[in-house]
Order: structure tokens, then sequence, then C-alpha cells
């Protein structure tokens, strides 16, 4: 079905091919393909009027065809006779051609000196047969208006579009099609302060029972929601009067009116409704929304973007997807000397990335100086705590303990990665590189914990959710520019290896606790293992 959405029209020129036109000539008897008649059509756009945001006028504006969409051309000599009944022509993607796998048994038109009058119309009814003028076609009962459009094709039925030109007689036939009634459009949005202070807005995901539409006469009208997610009504040509609608949105009801007065046909009442919501602080985050970084006053600050808002989601550099809200109950943590500032932090992210995605997919969690893999940094050990910032300070105790002479972060190749995602310029040796330059947007803002290895706890829930994890990267990664350095390494968690978490176990010394993530079990792996990493922050 046809489309209206933010693109320029489309002009679809059809000439039609040689094998087309040998069907043709078996059809008709025709020997001179030249003289088909060819057919390009384009639409006019709504003339917009009413309370418009810039989202608001483009959407539902331009009118585009998709390929199997079908118009009508009628062509009528000079005193009005039928040359071409209602011929249906279809839309391959590119051209329009004469339909000839049509179901009324139609065949094509070839040109005539003596055509003088071309109508052509959208969408195809067969019930046009023998109908020949614009008048008529609008009366059709095919086209009458209908009170209930929730579907797109009773929406699509509704809205007539028409092109009609007399006198000069052609082949080649150029139309614009024009709306012969006028539309409505109610756009609810909802608007927050984020907390740098910046304002997003967007459209949530209403359900339809939840717009209520009424005409002048009090009758409740049953609009199509279309893909933006904003309401559209086909109102008759003539239609004046008052509408008015209420709609429910986190158990608030709102509401509002739109005078229709006479105008000309294929004009655009568009209403935006926005409601404010005050600030998205950091507290409301919940899981599933995206965690987005900003260059400030405060320097590199991080906020929260409501999952809802996937449509400005291209306006914001996230960072990762929170995971849990609020402090979990096995986290020990005290947050006062990060960047969060204060003894409890407000949920976990997890990143978008794996923390090496070079040469090496896989990391080892132990390889000290002299290759040995059995030091125990008393990390936590239990099998579903979150422990994971506390063990992060376990491995620093570890390596600046005189005790632990030689030994460095870098002989914790999985914890190192973790901490330096977005600002390490140094390779496994401790040897200059460029090699992970690309993660330089995706760095901890200064608010954080920082990123660091999860626990196991931390790691089970990530695999438990998973799949909407991965969901909301999606999301990121089509958002994400197509010459982003980082784009094509944006995924969820790779299904067929374990991934590392930072807890030891309590009975091998060589050995830490890794988490298969194709069947979610957890396993004691050797330390010496290279297996997947994905860092977790606290904010």
């Amino acid at each position: 079905m046809m489309k209206q959405i933010i693109t320029y029209t489309l002009l679809a020129v059809c000439l039609l091919s040689a094998c087309q036109a040998d069907d043709y000539e078996a059809m008709t008897g025709a020997s001179d393909k030249s003289e088909m008649l060819s057919l390009a059509v384009s639409a006019n756009d709504f003339a917009v009027t009413g309370e418009t945001s810039t989202r608001s006028a483009d959407y539902g504006k331009t009118t585009t065809f998709e390929k199997n969409d079908r118009v009508g051309l009628i062509v009528l000599d000079e005193d009005d006779n039928i040359i071409a009944n209602n011929l249906p022509y279809k839309f391959d993607g590119s051209n329009w051609n004469f339909d000839t796998g049509n179901s009324e048994n139609k065949q094509p038109a070839f040109y005539d000196p003596s055509m003088h009058t071309y109508i052509v119309y959208y969408p195809y009814n067969a019930a046009a047969n023998q109908i020949a003028n614009v008048d008529a076609l609008k009366a059709l009962g095919a086209f009458a208006h209908q009170a209930d459009q929730s579907t797109e094709d009773a929406y699509r039925q509704s809205d007539l579009m028409v092109w009609h030109s007399s006198g000069a007689s052609m082949k080649q036939i150029t139309a614009t099609l024009v709306h012969v009634h006028n539309s409505f459009s109610l756009d609810v949005k909802v608007q927050w302060t984020l907390a740098t202070g910046d304002a997003v807005s967007y459209t949530p995901p209403t359900s339809l029972e939840d717009v209520i539409i009424y005409d002048k006469d009090g009758g409740q009208l049953s609009p199509y929601c279309a893909e933006d997610g904003s309401y559209r009504y086909i109102l008759p040509d003539d239609y004046e009067g008052t509408l008015r609608w209420h709609y429910t949105y986190e158990e608030n009801t709102y509401g509002g009116e739109c005078t229709v007065v006479a105008q000309t046909a294929g004009t655009r009442y568009a209403q935006v409704e926005t409601s404010y919501k005050g600030e998205y602080s950091l507290d409301k985050a919940v899981p599933g929304d995206f965690y987005c970084s900003k260059e400030t006053d405060r320097g590199n600050t991080g906020y929260v973007v409501p999952q809802e808002a996937v449509s400005v989601l291209d306006q914001h550099r996230c960072i990762g997807i929170v995971f849990y809200a609020e402090q979990h109950d096995s986290d020990d943590a005290d947050y006062t000397d990060t960047g969060i500032g204060q003894t409890k932090c407000h949920g976990y992210v997890v990143a978008l990335t794996e923390v090496h995605n070079g040469s090496v997919d896989r990391l080892s969690w132990e390889y000290g100086p002299n290759g040995e893999w059995d030091k125990v940094v008393n990390a936590s050990t239990g099998n579903g705590d979150w422990k994971g910032y506390s063990n992060h300070l376990k491995f620093h105790e570890f390596v600046n303990n005189e005790d632990n002479a030689g030994w460095e972060m870098k002989h914790f190749p999985a914890a190192l990665a973790c901490e330096t995602y977005g600002n390490r310029t140094l390779d496994q040796n401790g040897n200059p590189t460029s090699d992970y330059a690309w993660q330089q947007p995706l760095a901890a803002p200064n608010n954080t914990s920082g990123w660091f290895l999860p626990s196991r706890g931390q790691l089970s829930h990530l695999r438990a959710n998973n799949s909407s994890l991965s969901a909301r990267m999606t999301d990121v990664k089509n958002s994400t520019p197509a010459d982003c350095d980082y784009k094509d390494k944006i995924k969820g968690f790779e299904t067929n290896w374990y991934y590392w978490s930072s807890c030891e176990t309590s009975d091998r010394s060589d050995r830490a606790w890794g988490v298969s993530f194709f069947n979610g079990i957890p396993d004691g792996l050797n330390k010496s293992r290279t297996s997947g990493v994905r860092a977790v922050l606290a904010f």
C-alpha cells in the first residue's frame, strides 16, 4: 500500500519493456509498439495548516508509492466517449506498467489521435468502469468517506487522489495527483528535560484505544495510527466544524479541539499535543533506557534518554543500555569516591560493543609476568553477587601490594580492557597502539564509576535479558551514522561462548567464573583461557 512518509516524491516514468510489448502484441495484434500509452505518476503534498512542529509538518505530508500500488487510467474523446475504460497501471518500484496480470480482463490502450481527456486516479477500483468524469468518480460508493479509518486500507481508500487533463492528445502521460479531500492529523508528544538541561520530545508508543476523536456532532471517529505514531483521518472536502479529542497517557487524560473551515481540497489540519513531564533525572532510569554522554562545562557528562525516545536517538551519543535501576542489594560498593559522588548508584549500564574488537575478540582473565595464572586477587566468589566494582578495586589492591612485585594491570587482560574501554592507548604488551581509537566516543562519563568487568551475578542478569538488551542495541546501531567507526561493532552478546566475570572460584586459585551465553550456565574456567569480555559501569 501507498505510504505517506518523509521522503521526496518519486516520479516513476513507465516505458514498457520489449518483453511486455511482445505480450501486448499477442493480446491486441498491434504492431507499433511505440504507440502504447505510457504513464508517469507523482502526487502533490498536503498543504499543512494548524499547530505544527518540524517533525509533524513533514510526517504524512509527502505522498510516495510502494511496489504493487495501482492507479486507474480513463481516456475519453472530445465527445466524452470512453476510449480507455478504467485501465489498471501497476507500480513495480520504479516504473508504472499496464497490469498485464489484472483480474478485470482489461487490455492495454494504444495512442489514438482522437484521445482528448485523460483521468488518472488512486487507488484503483474496478467500480470506476464506465466513469467519464471526475465528479462521477468522487461520487462512487467505492470512494465514499469511511467513518472507520482505523486500518491502513480504510484510510487509503478514503484518500482519493485524481489528475485530470483535457485538450492535447498524448501517448506519454505525466500525471500529478492531488488529494480531493482534506486530512486531520494529531501528533501526541511527550517532552522531558534531560539531566543535561536539554529537552527531548517524542511520540510515545500509545495504542489506538488511547486516542479518541469526535466530530462536530459528537460522533466518534476512528483514525489511522501511522508508522510515525501520529493519528490521521481523511475528512470530506466540504467538512466544516470543530473536531475534539482526548487521550490517556500514563493514567493522565489530555484533550483539545480544532476548528475546520472551508479550504481548498488537499489541506491537512495538523495538531501537536505535547505533554510536559519535567526532568528525566538519573533516578528515573529504568532497564532498557539509553545511556548517553555529552561534553558539558563539567566535562564528559552521562545522562539517560527514555527508551521510548527511539525516534530522536540520532540526536544523542548513546554509549550503553541501562540493564538495572537502583543499586542492587548484593552490591556492597560505596560510590562516594567515584564520579557518582554518593554512597549509592542509580543503576548499571552495559557497553554497546565488546571491549576488544581488533584481531583478538577474546581475552584471558589472568596471565602473570612469568606466565602463571594461579594468583588470587581476593575478588568475590558469590554465585550471584553484584560486586563488580568492588572486584575492580581488588585488582588494583593486588597490583599495588608490594608482595606482588612485577604484577601490573596488564596481567589481568579482561579487567584492564574494561577499565580502559574508551581510553585505551596500549596493546596487551604495553606498547602504544591506535587499534582502540574507535572506542574513544564510548568512554565512561565523569559522573560514573568508570567501566569495569561485571560480577557473576551482573553477567547472569545480562544473559537473562540479552534479547531485550540486544533490541535496544539494534535501535542504537540503526540510529548511528554510517561513517561512524564503531557502528558495525555494536551488537548483543555472542551466544556461542563464555564471557568472563570478575569473580573467582572459592576452591581453585587458577579458576574464575565465566557464564555461558548459550545456556546461561556459569562455570569455573582456567584463568589463562580466553573468553568474551563486555564492560559495565555504575551511574
